[in-house]
Formats: structure tokens, C-alpha cells, sequence
């Protein structure tokens, strides 16, 4: 208690970081692929960024890709986003955040603006989305792992 009055009496205040797992990896990753034989993983980097591509190695129909995201200078966010055959996005789920600012912009109302995108919307996919005022740095790394996942799906069918 006195040392938390004397950060008060003198203005300083701490920032702790925090994460807060909203759903485990590995349920965020059964919940998009659905029933898998045999799981495949494939690590790929696009501009710079590092991500995972899984899909079922026996029918690659569904793509689950992992994309962990730093807003500078420490937040993180998680997301495991859903994409068919085609690169279109199914689905995205929340797994991870550490900042008290992303959560307006974990809503399945928000994530909604994403499904059904695919590579003819990527390019135009960053003016396309309604950010969330509070989670504008949240929305805009979404968006980028979004377009990120579509073009790591479409160059990770290539090579299976």
C-alpha cells in the first residue's frame, strides 16, 4: 500500500503488460479446420511478417492460418483465420490480445466485414473495413493479417 501511495504521490505510474487468451490455439485451430486425418504445417513470411499456414495434408480444402501481430511498441495480438480453397475468408477468431485497447475489435460483428474476402478484394480491403474507434491500431493490424492470410493461402497452394 505505501508504495502504491508514493506512485501516486509522485506521478508515476507503471505500465504492467498483460495477455489475455480469449480461446486456446489448438480449439481455435479444430474450430476453422473442423476434422482433420493429418495435419500439415507449413511456416511462411510475407514482408518481413512470419505466419503458419495448416490445412489437412491428405485434402487441403480449408486453410487455418496464425498470424501473431505486434502493435508497437509491446501489444500483441493473435488471430486464426479460416480460408477455403479458393483464399476466402471463413472465418476468423480472436486467440490471443495483450492490450486493453483491442477489445471492440474482438466482436463477431466486426470480424463479419471479413468473411466472404478474398484475393480480387485484397488489394481494396483496407478501405473497405469500418475500424473501431478504440481499436483503430487492432482493426488495421486485422485487416493486415486478413490480406496477409489471403496471399499466404494463395502462394502455400502452390507448392502442396
Amino acid at each position: 500500500m505505501k508504495r502504491f501511495l508514493f506512485l501516486i504521490i509522485f506521478g508515476f505510474y507503471i505500465d504492467q503488460g498483460f495477455s489475455v487468451e480469449i480461446v486456446p490455439l489448438k480449439n481455435a485451430l479444430k474450430a476453422t479446420l473442423g476434422p482433420v486425418k493429418a495435419a500439415a504445417k507449413k511456416n511462411m513470411t510475407q514482408g518481413g511478417e512470419k505466419f503458419e499456414v495448416y490445412y489437412d495434408k491428405n485434402a487441403p480444402k480449408k486453410f487455418a492460418v496464425v498470424q501473431r501481430r505486434i502493435y508497437p511498441p509491446n501489444c500483441t495480438h493473435t488471430w486464426v483465420i479460416g480460408l477455403d480453397s479458393s483464399a476466402t475468408v471463413k472465418d476468423i477468431r480472436i486467440v490471443e490480445y495483450s492490450c486493453p485497447h483491442a477489445k471492440p475489435a474482438t466482436t463477431p460483428s466486426y470480424f463479419e466485414q471479413y468473411i466472404g474476402k478474398g484475393p480480387a478484394d485484397a488489394g481494396s480491403l483496407k478501405g473497405s473495413i469500418s475500424t473501431v474507434a478504440k481499436a483503430t491500431g487492432t482493426c488495421d493490424l486485422t485487416t493486415d493479417a486478413v490480406i496477409m492470410s489471403i496471399k499466404g493461402v494463395t502462394d502455400a497452394k502452390k507448392s502442396l
